[in-house]
């Protein structure tokens, strides 16, 4: 990220990734990883958006939680955009 962008997001998106809120990690999920709840959810690594990111499948009813590093353009499913990306 060039020095330009860095200054292009706003204050609170600064102070965000500065100082990301800290919690203790008791699991970790794993790509492909199988959870057996809500009609069942499969775990997608998304790399690159921030460490160790996933999105979430529901299987049973085909919905797709992929926070807010996904995109839609022109009816297209993208990863995320480079201004918003960790890596």
């Amino acid at each position: 990220m060039t020095k330009e962008q860095w200054e292009a997001f706003p204050e609170q998106i600064k102070d965000l990734y500065s100082q990301p809120p800290k919690i203790k990690v008791t699991k970790t999920l794993k790509d492909n990883q199988f959870l057996p709840i809500c009609g069942g959810i499969k775990v997608i690594s998304t790399p690159g958006h921030t460490p160790g990111h996933i999105s979430l499948y529901l299987e049973e009813s085909k919905i797709l939680f992929a926070g807010d590093a996904m995109v839609c353009s022109n009816g297209i499913l993208k990863g995320p955009v480079k201004q918003t990306t960790h890596i």
